[in-house]
């Protein structure tokens, strides 16, 4: 409730972790288990959100709800959509690279469009993670001094 955030520092750490973990998913649909990389970064993401709103859930009851929502928004609306289109974009890659979705003899700017789509991808969760920085801690702070 009392304490002060430093947006900076916290867009620095929260860009590095996010973009990371986007990377590391990127580059590991690459290879042949792809699509288990896909999969498994899905039902993580989704078993993660599951258990943060049912601990909050738990512990605070309607007011837990609302506080979990109050600590995702509003980067949340820009994390899921980007997340939604970095899995796509992984899927089509790895379908374009093992199942022989695209004839790279034919198809030569395949990689560069791939590359732009990603380039894209991540711009949009850099966005995401100048929301979480920057504005999130007042939403968060805002709805704690009620809470």
């Amino acid at each position: 409730k009392y304490m002060t955030v430093d947006g900076n520092a916290l867009f620095s750490y929260v860009l590095r972790k996010r973009i990371f973990g986007f990377l590391i998913l990127a580059v590991l649909s690459t290879t042949y288990l792809g699509m288990a990389v896909c999969v498994g970064a899905a039902a993580w993401y989704g078993m993660s959100a599951g258990a943060f709103f049912a601990a909050l859930l738990i512990r605070y009851g309607v007011r837990g709800i609302i506080l979990a929502l109050a600590a995702v928004f509003p980067q949340y609306l820009v994390y899921v959509p980007v997340l939604t289109a970095l899995l796509g974009w992984c899927q089509g890659l790895y379908r374009g690279i093992y199942r022989r979705a695209v004839d790279f003899e034919k198809d030569r700017g395949y990689a560069w469009r791939k590359l732009g789509q990603l380039a894209g991808i991540l711009a949009a969760g850099a966005a995401g993670c100048a929301l979480e920085a920057y504005v999130n801690p007042y939403v968060l702070l805002g709805y704690l001094k009620v809470f």
